[in-house]
């Protein structure tokens, strides 16, 4: 409708069937009264030119072709945007698996370095049991195991630490993970708009035919009409021939 409705509204063109805003008649009704009134020797104006109003016509579909070419056009940039918009985002997700994998590394070494300390933390139960039997030994003992469970305390605060980190990197990869997420919606979305502007441009491509069709059956019905009128005027020279006779005559 919004192509039928440009095309109506261009100066060469009415809405109404036979006249167009200069005034000059183009139907076929208008142009057998002319060819009543002129019997009697006139001959039909200069304004009578359904060609040129044809031509009109089809400058008005071929600017709708255009114009649906343009749509079309934009509607492709559209789609190329799209799809370098999911490239980035397949970018970002590979880099976000790559940040997850690196805090699994991290992770299993802040596992392993807290398996460490147990064993340390073990050997020094040892060692406290030793001391135990041993009194002067244990004393001695007892200080190089508190210095070593003093460094343990310190390896396990350096292991939370790890951990927190970890757990820090974790959380920042997931909010990476979301805004990928969030960036293969918006360009699901896109992608979504540009097939809908494709489909609209396919019926403006539809209706600006079915416009041009309309155009040549407008131009052969004028045609047809100016030979029957040029057949009424000159009736008395050719009673035998028809209209599709006289029309060819004039071809």
């Amino acid at each position: 409708m919004a192509c039928k409705k440009w095309i109506c509204h261009q100066p060469g063109i009415s809405t109404q069937a036979g006249r167009i805003p200069s005034g000059r008649s183009v139907g076929p009704i208008a142009q057998i009264g002319l060819g009543e009134g002129q019997r009697s020797g006139g001959h039909l104006g200069s304004g009578l030119r359904p060609r040129s109003q044809s031509e009109k016509s089809s400058r008005s579909a071929v600017g709708a072709f255009d114009f649906a070419e343009r749509l079309n056009f934009y509607a492709e940039r559209v789609n190329y945007s799209a799809e370098r918009l999911n490239y980035s985002a397949e970018r970002v997700n590979f880099s976000a698996e790559r940040v997850n994998h690196s805090a699994e590394r991290i992770n299993y070494s802040a596992e392993r370095v807290n398996h460490s300390a147990e064993r340390v933390n073990h050997s020094a139960e040892r060692t406290n049991h030793s001391a135990e039997r041993t009194n002067h030994s244990a004393e001695r003992t007892n200080h190089s195991a508190e210095r070593l469970n003093y460094s343990a305390e310190r390896t396990n605060h350096s292991a939370e630490r790890t951990n927190h980190s970890a757990e820090r990197t974790n959380y920042s990869a997931e909010r990476t993970n979301y805004s990928a997420e969030r960036t293969n919606y918006s360009a699901e979305r896109i992608n979504h708009s540009a097939e809908r502007v494709n489909f609209s441009a396919e019926r403006l491509n539809y209706s600006a035919v079915g416009t041009n069709y309309s155009v040549e059956r407008l131009s052969y019905s004028t045609e047809s009409a100016s030979c029957r009128g040029h057949l009424h005027l000159r009736g008395a020279d050719h009673p035998a021939a028809t209209a599709d006779q006289a029309c060819r005559r004039r071809r």
